[in-house]
């Protein structure tokens, strides 16, 4: 997870970065909901996008509704964000659990509002869900499978790679900044 890196500068990126907690995350969606709105309501081009990552969006309570039918208000703006917001420079990026949770906080066509997704071994009903077809079930522990709305039937297989502690990071970041140079 991004929490064991600071938000007050431990990862020198050229770009500014918050980091929130569970208990953080309402006020960020609602700093990210009134930046819709004024987006949406201004007739400026957009200068800066904004990436909203939700790392292990089942540990979100308020998310959820109770049911498969009920929605919350923070599921509702979710939906909001990820239906609405790529046009204004607002993306969103989940990492979910099951498609059962993500059908809980989009409800039924939630999985529809992300147009590149990433599944690792998963039942037969999620993989479908995810990939729209049953072949996550049969992947091995360390691989993935990447899927892309604009080529649905092109599936590519990968291996993903652990998150970097943050040494490692800082490292890697000054590496790419003395190339870049």
């Amino acid at each position: 997870s991004f929490a064991r890196f600071s938000p007050t500068g431990a990862m020198p990126l050229p770009h500014p970065i918050e980091i929130a907690g569970a208990r953080q995350a309402g006020a960020t969606l609602a700093q990210l909901v009134t930046l819709f709105a004024q987006r949406q309501a201004s007739d400026s081009s957009i200068t800066q996008d904004i990436y909203f990552f939700i790392l292990g969006l089942q540990r979100w309570r308020e998310a959820r509704g109770a049911d498969v039918i009920s929605q919350t208000e923070v599921g509702k703006q979710l939906v909001k964000l990820a239906d609405e917001g790529p046009e204004l420079g607002i993306h969103l990026l989940v990492s979910v659990d099951s498609a059962a949770t993500l059908d809980r906080v989009f409800k039924r066509s939630g999985i529809n509002y992300f147009d590149l997704r990433v599944a690792f071994n998963a039942p037969e009903q999620d993989s479908i869900a995810i990939l729209e077809k049953n072949i996550a079930k049969d992947l091995e522990e360390n691989r993935a499978l990447f899927r892309d709305e604009d080529d649905p039937n092109r599936l590519e297989k990968f291996k993903p790679y652990m998150m970097p502690d943050a040494e490692t990071l800082i490292k890697l970041i000054a590496q790419l900044r003395a190339k870049a140079l």
